[in-house]
């Protein structure tokens, strides 16, 4: 999950799943989203999902820093799957999740999506970068 101003650099490709151009703003989400590319169970997906803040009030806030309730957010990944089931999936490392910012951010985000209509959320943790 990702903070819409920060400041990162960007990996652009064409997914020919999806008919978009897909940006995505880590090595490690620029892979999966490659890996998404090549998988028979994935009908599309979309990078970069913005929340929406007017539904931030849905977000318990327990043990979550009242800062992240002003910020604008984006989901790294919402996939259909053949069988029309809609995933959610955010992108960290095993060095993001030792900070509890990132182990805060992970669950606003579960949080979210929990109070929508998604079938399934999750964390794909990729390498030992940051």
């Amino acid at each position: 999950m990702t903070g819409k101003t920060a400041n990162l650099h960007e990996y652009r490709f064409f997914s020919p799943k999806s008919l978009t151009m897909v940006v995505a703003y880590s090595t490690w989400a620029r892979d999966y989203a490659k890996w998404l590319e090549g998988e028979d169970w994935v009908k599309s997906f979309e990078v970069n999902i913005p929340l929406d803040r007017r539904r931030y009030d849905t977000v318990l806030p327990a043990d979550i820093r009242k800062a992240y309730f002003d910020t604008d957010w984006l989901t790294d990944f919402k996939i259909v799957t053949n069988d029309s089931r809609t995933l959610i999936r955010e992108i960290v490392t095993r060095a993001q999740m030792k900070k509890r910012s990132c182990v805060e951010k992970i669950e606003f985000s579960r949080r979210y999506w929990k109070n929508i209509d998604i079938d399934g959320w999750g964390v794909v943790i990729m390498g030992d970068g940051a």
